[in-house]
């Protein structure tokens, strides 16, 4: 093999190891985003600064209207909601076919601002939207900010609709709420917050009342250091079969097993499964707080560690393939 075969060959290796997992890059500012088709998927409207529209479940050919009305979702700073950089955010399919849409930007404070980092991914079943922001604190000073949301579940007429603690009121007793209209049919929407509000008036799920923002407690960044605010969004639909009650408990069944695929009553991440997909769980979240990473082993009998091995391995390879050029010179 001739020098110059050997250094293509390195070269192709190097790229292979770097490809990405993700596949289907595209620019994406904001829209519809669909899984599936209009017989068995979702249409999920999605803002590039982190908020929802109007987004619709299908199932065997039945539509399940949205139940939450108006653009609202998004984390607010201070007030303030995301401002993107650039012209918006990239979309990806990953290897488990969930659509993730990323994108740089801002959060002003109102003492400063805060780089952040968004991450929507929409899970490849069409039926949960997670919205991630990593805020960075790149200034030389704490930053302490009020975290919010606005929420609006004005489209609902139902007494079966819940929250956390069990009523069909959010407030500030609740870290999640659940709510639809049987009678639409609408989706079964649920909002997971991972925390419980400190300022809240109280929605009830069955009055048509109008938005309210929900208030957090205050976060401290310090300079350096990074925060991740978490926010799931599911859209179920269920069983259209039978009378009145028997749609209203099957559409109540599917909002308990939205709040199943967490733990400790849809308050807090579970161990495992597509909920964590992706997420750095030693970062400090809304969610729990931050967990110091396991140092590495080291071998202490030898004084080497893996990274030295792979090293001398690669020195040895290098000296082979050299050694070898040399013999095939020698013997031409």
């Amino acid at each position: 093999m001739s020098k110059k075969n050997i250094a293509a060959a390195a070269a192709l290796a190097v790229a292979l190891i770097a490809l990405p997992n993700a596949a289907h890059a595209s620019s994406f500012g904001g829209g519809n985003v669909t899984v599936g088709d209009t017989t068995n998927g979702a249409d999920w409207q999605i803002y590039d600064d982190g908020s929802i529209d109007h987004s619709y479940v299908y199932t065997n050919g039945d539509t399940f209207d949205r139940v939450v009305c108006g653009t609202y979702g998004g984390l607010l700073v201070d007030g303030n909601s995301f401002s993107v950089n650039g012209s918006g955010t990239d979309i990806v399919t990953d290897s488990n076919n969930d659509q993730v849409m990323t994108g740089t930007g801002t959060f002003n404070t109102t003492s400063s601002s805060l780089d952040a980092v968004v991450e929507y991914r929409l899970y490849a079943e069409g039926d949960l939207l997670r919205t991630s922001y990593v805020l960075t604190n790149n200034t030389s000073s704490a930053i302490t900010f009020t975290p919010s949301v606005y929420e609006d579940p004005t489209d609902n007429n139902s007494d079966s609709a819940t929250s956390t603690s069990g009523d069909n009121l959010a407030d500030t007793n609740d870290t999640w709420y659940t709510t639809f209209d049987s009678t639409t049919p609408s989706a079964v929407y649920s909002k997971f917050w991972g925390v419980k509000p400190t300022a809240l008036n109280g929605f009830e799920f069955n009055s048509n009342e109008s938005s309210e923002e929900v208030d957090f407690a205050t976060v401290t960044i310090q300079p350096g250091a990074s925060y991740d605010w978490i926010f799931f969004h599911s859209y179920k639909s269920y069983s259209l079969t039978g009378d009145a009650a028997a749609i209203d408990a099957a559409a109540s069944a599917a909002g308990a097993a939205a709040v199943a695929e967490f733990a400790d009553n849809g308050s807090a991440l579970p161990s495992s499964g597509r909920i964590i997909r992706g997420l750095d769980l030693t970062m400090e979240s809304n969610w729990h707080p931050a967990v110091a990473p396991t140092p590495a082993p080291t071998l202490a009998s030898t004084g080497s560690d893996f990274t030295g091995i792979v090293a001398l391995g690669g020195a040895f390879l290098v000296g082979g393939a050299v050694a070898l050029m040399r013999r095939r010179k020698t013997n031409a």
